[in-house]
């Protein structure tokens, strides 16, 4: 298994913590919050996909 390390705006983790339907994050321009998520959102599809979790978006 290979580690890597993910970089996130502190203010940001709290958001990714623990289950949820819905995340969101709000304030001024320039914070991170578009690459945050996106990233966050490449990383749990992998970890879905690799412990075969089927989504219900589809």
């Amino acid at each position: 298994m290979t580690a890597v390390n993910i970089e996130l705006s502190l203010k940001l983790i709290d958001v990714f913590s623990g289950e949820a339907d819905v995340r969101a994050a709000w304030g001024g321009r320039g914070s991170g919050k578009t690459r945050s998520f996106a990233t966050m959102a490449v990383v749990r599809g992998y970890m879905f996909g690799m412990a075969d979790i089927d989504s219900d978006l589809a």
